[in-house]
């Protein structure tokens, strides 16, 4: 008895057809890889731009809260 495939397409056409999923999955894997390494790495730079600012903010707040107890400490003299 004489082997039949189930499948109406030719065995190396499956393998084209396999090879070009698998060929389709893969890039998108790396894409996806390469999109959560710039997302990751865009957090990070938000992060510390955050960071740096808050930082800012509260170097002012301590210089002038230091020199409104200064004007304070003139005065009562």
């Amino acid at each position: 008895m004489p082997f039949t495939s189930t499948s109406s397409r030719p065995l190396n056409q499956t393998g084209i057809v396999m090879y070009r999923v698998v060929g389709a999955t893969l890039a998108i894997i790396g894409l996806w890889i390469v999109v959560l390494v710039n997302v990751q790495n865009d957090r990070r730079l938000v992060h510390e731009q955050a960071l740096a600012k808050a930082q800012g903010y509260a170097a002012g707040f301590a210089e002038n809260l230091q020199k409104s107890i200064l004007q304070i400490d003139q005065l009562s003299l």
